[in-house]
């Protein structure tokens, strides 16, 4: 059963817990009840994959997700103290997005050619702003940027995927270049409210419609 197509409760509860996510965050609840309030909405992703994915993708996509999660918890925990320890985690979840993307490259798509123009225009302006990085953060920064971009640019010229798991993953990268800037070029007021509604979306994005991909490739 395609639970996202079918079951309209897990739309409904994921982002009713991101919105509970949001409010703990915006009333300063205890950290810990935020770090777990972060967490349930990928409880609800474990459980539509598990539903959905064939066995070598799920286990991929768990690992993935829950790769995020830990480095969801370790910034809601402290942000500047377990910083790289958090990166180190996101990085490995895109680089295992990238083991179940990067296949059946077609560069024959306009559509597609136009937005992976537009990933790799949107890295290289990232990567300018990202200059005023301090010198201990630079190597694992740009490390970060290089494979969240060949993941985005893996999602969204693999023809076998639709393209809307390409426009996942470009939010993903458009919510992680919110926390880069915030935390390197400049205070962005707020940024946690846009960052993680964005990063929510892109997660659910990516999941649902790389299942809807795979379902109908196994049709």
């Amino acid at each position: 059963m395609r639970i996202f197509e079918k079951n309209g409760v897990v739309w409904g509860s994921f982002f009713v817990l991101v919105l509970a996510f949001l409010i703990g965050h915006i009333v300063e609840a205890d950290v810990w009840l935020t770090t777990i309030l972060k967490v349930m909405p990928s409880l609800v992703l474990t459980g539509a994959i598990v539903s959905t994915y064939r066995r070598h993708q799920r286990v991929l996509m768990l690992v993935t997700l829950w790769m995020n999660v830990a480095g969801d918890v370790l910034l809601n925990v402290d942000r500047t103290r377990f910083f790289m320890a958090a990166l180190v985690c996101f990085l490995m979840a895109h680089v295992m997005y990238t083991a179940l993307f990067a296949r059946s490259f077609d560069y024959r798509s306009r559509a597609r050619m136009i937005v992976l123009v537009g990933v790799l225009l949107f890295a290289a302006c990232l990567a300018v702003a990202l200059a005023r990085t301090p010198a201990e953060f630079r190597v694992p920064v740009y490390a970060y940027l290089a494979i969240i971009t060949v993941m985005a640019s893996s999602a969204v010229v693999n023809r076998s995927l639709r393209l809307a798991v390409g426009i996942g993953a470009i939010l993903f990268m458009v919510g992680d270049a919110l926390i880069a800037i915030n935390k390197f070029v400049v205070p962005i007021p707020s940024y946690t409210y846009v960052s993680i509604p964005i990063y929510f979306t892109a997660q659910i994005v990516m999941i649902h419609f790389y299942q809807r991909s795979m379902f109908a490739d196994k049709r």
